[in-house]
């Protein structure tokens, strides 16, 4: 119907339109016009400039977000199965998000304000994606979940730990533009599986230690978050520059309303930043570094890349992992974020709508 020229100008425009609709969502949400403009100036150059479809969800996902953090869990239900909808990537949050959606339900003091909560959670989301399947059919929607969570790349082009095995694997490898961009059919060996292996292993184990947090405030739950899309960035297999932007609002909100963790969350920005801007420069043009010696310039890149991810990481963890409350960095601008341990249930209005 359209010509290539319409179609890619219609993109832009749904990539403008996201961009500008996910700034404005942040500067109302954390209240603060620096996060709007800095968030505008981010999701302006990944979706505007470089035409990355992240910055569709990335909205959706900001809005989630925000209602869930004012506990407004029927709209939270409907924004992040949007976002899902539109890219498989937002899913790597959805069991971190449900074991504190359970522990909220579970601190209500009735089974009715239980169920009632619970249909909150569940109807919105669901209506969702059966709309999705309605629309666009069924064989679409399997077999882009099939994709999604059966696909057969090693290394993407993430300066990642799997960039780095890759390019000590094989070596150099050229192929659409990276290095190390391999399937794991031309690698002879069991390293694609251990790291598949690997990443599930670990991520099992965040969940079961956030299950365990005495008391998952709201500031803890998106340090979660946070640490479950590092984790996805830094070892899943396959995982691409682009990928690790899922945790753009995560960041945004650390950093202006958790003043303690201001320099882990610009390492949270910097991080997928770094990734993209390696892989598909400022206007979509790879950048052309030359080697150091044998090596390609990638690979020093990819270890500061991992070494900082994994010092941000434990950094995060201790965040998690720490004892009390977060008062402090939390109540005063979030009082309805603060613990999920509550001693009264807030009016049915709020869990619902």
């Amino acid at each position: 119907m359209f010509g290539i020229s319409d179609q890619a100008m219609t993109i832009k425009t749904l990539l403008l339109l996201a961009a500008t609709g996910t700034s404005i969502a942040t500067g109302i949400w954390l209240r603060s016009w620096p996060a709007a403009w800095l968030s505008l100036a981010v999701m302006g150059y990944v979706g505007v400039s470089l035409g990355l479809l992240d910055a569709l969800y990335l909205f959706p996902l900001t809005l989630a977000l925000w209602a869930l953090s004012k506990g407004r869990v029927a709209l939270f239900s409907f924004f992040f199965a949007t976002a899902v909808m539109i890219k498989w990537q937002p899913a790597i949050l959805a069991p971190i998000l449900l074991i504190f959606l359970i522990r909220e339900v579970l601190s209500r003091t009735s089974w009715q304000r239980r169920i009632r909560m619970s249909a909150g959670i569940l109807v919105p989301g669901i209506a969702v994606v059966l709309t999705t399947v309605l629309v666009f059919g069924i064989s679409s929607f399997t077999e882009s979940l099939t994709g999604a969570t059966q696909q057969n790349m090693w290394s993407g082009n993430a300066l990642n730990v799997n960039w780095l095995l890759s390019a000590l694997t094989l070596g150099p490898v050229e192929g659409w533009g990276s290095v190390t961009y391999l399937y794991v059919e031309d690698v002879a060996g069991p390293l694609p599986v251990i790291m598949r292996w690997t990443f599930w292993i670990l991520y099992v184990t965040l969940l079961v230690l956030v299950a365990r947090v005495r008391s998952l405030c709201f500031s803890r739950l998106m340090v979660a978050l946070a640490l479950g899309v590092l984790l996805y960035g830094l070892i899943a297999v396959g995982a691409h520059s682009n990928h690790m932007t899922l945790v753009f609002p995560i960041a945004l909100f650390l950093l202006f309303r958790v003043p303690e963790l201001r320099y882990q969350s610009t390492l949270l920005l910097a991080i997928p930043l770094a990734n993209i801007i390696w892989a598909m420069g400022l206007t979509g043009t790879r950048l052309r570094v030359p080697s150091i010696g044998p090596v390609d310039a990638s690979i020093p890149v990819a270890v500061l890349i991992v070494i900082m991810g994994t010092v941000l990481s434990y950094s995060l963890l201790r965040f998690l992992l720490a004892g009390g409350s977060d008062e402090g960095s939390m109540a005063k601008d979030f009082p309805r974020a603060v613990c999920v341990h509550r001693s009264e249930d807030p009016p049915d209005d709020q869990e619902q709508s």
